[in-house]
């Protein structure tokens, strides 16, 4: 098992936030493209993803900027 130090966890963190990213601007995409052909169908799936994709992404930033700054707090 491999011990890994929270600098290096919180740079994990920070690359998955990033990946979030993506994803959340081809869904925005997307989103943007349902407006146009007013599909509300695409529309609702878009929307209840982003919303997901939202809170999943400051999750990771949250727990990225804790991990990182861990021993300062004290």
């Amino acid at each position: 098992m491999s011990t890994k130090s929270l600098a290096a966890l919180a740079g994990e963190y920070i690359e998955s936030a990033r990946l979030q990213t993506r994803i959340i601007n081809k869904y925005n995409e997307r989103k943007r493209e349902a407006l146009k052909s007013r599909n509300r169908d695409e529309l609702l799936v878009c929307s209840r993803a982003l919303a997901v994709l939202y809170s999943a992404r400051r999750d990771l930033l949250e727990t990225a900027d804790l991990l990182s700054s861990y021993y300062d707090r004290s």
